[in-house]
C-alpha cells in the first residue's frame, strides 16, 4: 500500500474526552510494505519497514525517521497550543496552516510557525512547555529533540530517555504524565507493559496533554478519568510535511546502495531486498503472485 501524501486527521469521541488521532509510525505489517522503485531491468522491493528496522548487521541503508520525529514533535507543539486555546475543537488539517498545500515549503517555514505555537502555549500555561522523548538517541528521537530546541523549548525542559533509563524498569512511568508532550521514538518488536496507564491519567496534577506514537502505542487510553483533554498523534507518513528535506535525506542515504546496483546479486542490501520481495510475494493470494506491475 502506498500511503497518501497528506496526513489524515481522525476524531474519536470518548466519555468526556476527545481523542485526536493524527498518527506517527507505520504499522509493521502487510499493509505497509510496498514497491519502492521500479528499474528498467528489474523490480526490487525496498520495504519502508525493512529500511527502518533491517536485520542485516543492524544497519539502516536509508531512512525517513529523523524527519518523522521532527515533524511529529512539531505537530505535538501545535496540538498542545490548539488544545490549550480551544479544547472543544479538533486540530484543523495541515492544509489550513500551510496555505492549502498540506506541507511546508521548507524546514525554516515550519520552525517559524511552531515557535509561534510554543509561545501561545507558554502564554496559557504561564511557563515553558515540557517534553519527554523516549528513544532520544535514535534518529527519530534526535529529530524530535532537534525540533523542540529549534522551536524554543529550553534544553532543560526536554527529558531524553533511552535504553539506560528504561532497561531496569518496566512501565508505566510516572514521568510521562508530568511532561506536557510525550513522544515515543522507539520501535517495539514485542508487547511490553504500557508507558502510561489509566491510573496515571487519573491522577490530579497531570500535565500530559499530547502523546505522539505509532498506532501500536503501548498506552492505555480508553475513557475519561479527570476530564482533562488528551490528544494522540499517530500518523505513518509525517515526513511528507517536509517533502524536500525528507526526500533529500532519504536520497542521500539511498545513494550508496544505488551505486552497488550493478552488483545486485552479490551486494548485501540488494540481495536482501530481493529475498524480502519473494518472501512478501509468498504471502499474497495465489492469483496475485504473478500479476504484472
Amino acid at each position: 500500500m502506498i500511503t497518501s501524501p497528506l496526513p489524515i486527521v481522525t476524531r474519536i469521541k470518548g466519555a468526556g474526552r476527545r481523542f485526536l488521532v493524527v498518527g506517527l509510525e507505520a504499522v509493521q505489517s502487510y499493509t505497509t510494505w510496498s514497491f519502492f522503485m521500479t528499474l528498467k531491468a528489474a523490480v526490487f522491493l525496498l520495504h519502508e519497514a525493512s529500511l527502518r528496522f533491517p536485520t542485516i548487521e543492524a544497519k539502516q541503508y536509508t531512512y525517513f525517521s529523523g524527519y518523522a520525529g521532527f515533524a511529529g514533535a512539531a505537530l505535538g507543539i501545535k496540538t498542545l497550543a490548539h488544545q490549550l486555546q480551544d479544547s472543544s475543537s479538533k486540530l484543523p488539517s495541515v492544509e489550513t496552516f500551510t496555505d492549502g498545500r498540506g506541507y511546508y515549503l521548507n524546514e525554516e517555514a515550519l520552525v517559524s510557525q511552531i515557535r509561534e505555537d510554543l509561545a501561545k502555549a507558554e502564554k496559557v500555561l504561564g511557563r515553558k512547555p515540557t517534553a519527554l522523548v523516549l528513544g532520544a538517541l535514535g534518529r527519530c528521537g534526535k529529530g524530535a529533540v532537534d525540533l523542540f530546541l529549534k522551536a524554543g523549548m529550553p534544553d532543560e525542559n526536554i527529558t531524553r530517555w533511552d535504553l539506560n533509563e528504561t532497561k531496569d524498569r518496566d512501565g508505566p512511568y510516572e514521568e510521562t504524565a508530568k511532561a506536557d508532550v510525550f513522544l515515543n521514538a522507539i520501535y517495539l518488536s514485542k508487547p511490553i507493559p504500557p508507558f502510561i496507564n489509566q491510573e496515571l491519567l487519573a491522577k490530579k496534577g497531570r500535565n500530559l496533554a499530547v502523546v505522539i506514537d505509532d498506532p501500536t502505542v503501548p498506552v492505555e487510553i480508553k475513557d475519561d478519568q479527570n476530564n482533562l483533554p488528551l490528544s494522540v498523534i499517530s500518523i505513518d507518513h509525517l515526513p511528507s510535511m517536509l517533502p524536500r528535506e525528507a526526500s533529500e535525506a532519504f536520497s542521500e542515504g539511498l545513494k550508496e546502495s544505488l551505486l552497488t546496483l550493478k552488483d545486485r546479486k552479490t551486494s548485501r542490501v540488494w540481495a536482501d531486498a530481493e529475498k524480502l520481495f519473494h518472501e512478501k510475494v509468498a504471502t499474497l493470494p495465489e492469483e496475485l503472485r504473478t500479476k504484472s506491475v
